[in-house]
């Protein structure tokens, strides 16, 4: 009976061994999958963050365009106003030089 209990030893010892390597083995799984999560966040804070600052630098950019695009416009209205001005004031004098 001493063999048979040596092998039923022996069993019972590699039957923890597979539960001990089981549960290893679920750990490191589980261990992994929250380094990846970890990892995965990580890098999306990351990217919302360049993100964020491209677009407003973006949102920057498109703002002083059109500040010139508004101050140019503004130019010309005032050169046109200014010319019909000064034809309103030559018309009006034409006028009081023909009904005067």
């Amino acid at each position: 009976m001493t063999a048979f209990n040596d092998i039923l030893t022996i069993e019972a010892e590699a039957m923890q061994s597979i539960e001990t390597a089981k549960t290893e083995a679920a750990a490191a799984i589980v261990a992994a999958h929250a380094t990846g999560q970890s990892r995965i966040e990580t890098v999306s804070k990351e990217l919302q963050a360049a993100s964020e600052k491209e677009l407003a630098s973006h949102a920057s950019n498109i703002t002083d365009t059109t500040s010139k695009i508004q101050a140019e416009v503004n130019n010309k209205v005032f050169a046109i106003e200014k010319r019909f001005d000064a034809q309103t004031t030559v018309l009006t004098q034409e006028l009081k030089k023909r009904f005067a």
